[in-house]
């Protein structure tokens, strides 16, 4: 009896040994794992830098050059394209997605209806209400409030910190891809970059969404090829409406935005009032600055609009010469997923 008893302590101790080293080989593992490189020690890998900029000078970590009010640090931790305000194209900005904890880098989340009060995802964004809470009324915003994209940053780090807190098949997921630059003629030797240029090659104007589904590749993954696809000028993309429609890039396109229900109120107000603000169009609509910042950008870049700086304002012009046309105007509702 005594000797089954030592036995069975000795066997105790060795496997709290065994659990004392194994947290000691993983602590060991942690404290050895080399950082990125970071040659302007801005807090962003070179190699992000690279991908998104082409070098590592143009911007900062606190830079926020598609005005998203997420800082390049932001976007890096998040996962999301610091060259676009709403990365995965579902009508909601990446700022107020990281905010409420939605995934920015996904779709599906804009129809859904997560606190079940009737009002989808994209519906909350566009009355600023939170889409966790079933009883949360839409905000009221004061003109100087709406200029900072109706977001604080410490409580949007704070969810950051939340969101990423999750273990690690989120960091894994969040791994930026290390590669070096290639020549032009060996960028299609690499097998997925090849498929997904074949593919786009085949079905002109397939969106975003199409060759994800279509080819059953990660997010991640096709970003980091469209991207450098698209650098290197095999390809190139074109927005119409809410969808991010991919060419060969030597083809010809009839490109024509189709207007939402909100980009057509906003287009109709700037052309019967020249020059003005974007604080006043939201008054006026009803809508958030952060709202019509987006909009006012697409109607910008698609030729229908042009802005003038003043001071801390933007004053809208509508572009003579184009020709409204409202028979085709979408409702705001996000594109309906397959």
């Amino acid at each position: 009896m005594l000797l089954k008893r030592k036995q069975k302590s000795i066997q105790i101790l060795l496997g709290v040994l065994i659990s004392i080293l194994a947290l000691s080989n993983i602590s060991a593992l942690e404290t050895e794992q080399e950082p990125q490189s970071d040659a302007d020690s801005d807090g962003l890998p070179d190699s992000w830098e690279l991908n998104w900029f082409g070098n590592t000078t143009n911007y900062g970590s606190e830079d926020d050059p598609d005005s998203d009010s997420l800082s390049n640090l932001e976007e890096y931790q998040a996962g999301t394209d610091p060259t676009r305000a709403d990365t995965d194209n579902d009508g909601m900005v990446d700022s107020w997605e990281v905010q409420y904890t939605l995934d920015p880098t996904n779709q599906t989340d804009a129809p859904a209806d997560y606190d079940g009060d009737g009002l989808t995802n994209y519906e909350e964004f566009i009355k600023d209400s939170n889409p966790w809470d079933r009883n949360s009324p839409p905000k009221e915003h004061d003109g100087e409030d709406e200029g900072k994209a109706a977001m604080d940053l410490d409580t949007s780090r704070m969810y950051l910190l939340i969101l990423f807190a999750i273990p690690p098949i989120v960091i894994i997921l969040t791994v930026v891809f290390v590669y070096t630059k290639m020549r032009r003629e060996q960028l299609l030797e690499h097998k997925i970059r090849a498929q997904i240029f074949e593919h786009i090659n085949n079905n002109p104007g397939v969106h975003y969404r199409g060759i994800l589904n279509d080819l059953n590749l990660q997010i991640g993954v096709l970003n980091h090829h469209l991207n450098m696809l698209e650098q290197e000028q095999f390809i190139k993309s074109l927005q119409d409406g809410m969808y991010r429609r991919f060419y060969p890039k030597g083809m010809p396109v009839k490109t024509g935005l189709i207007l939402s229900d909100v980009q057509e109120k906003i287009l109709k107000l700037i052309q019967s009032t020249p020059g003005i603000s974007q604080t006043s169009i939201a008054r006026t609509l009803g809508f958030t600055r952060m709202v019509v910042n987006y909009h006012v950008k697409i109607l910008s870049n698609a030729g229908f609009v042009h802005m003038e700086p003043s001071g801390r304002e933007s004053h809208c012009y509508y572009l003579d010469g184009l020709e409204l046309d409202t028979s085709a105007a979408a409702g705001p509702q996000p594109p309906q997923m397959s």
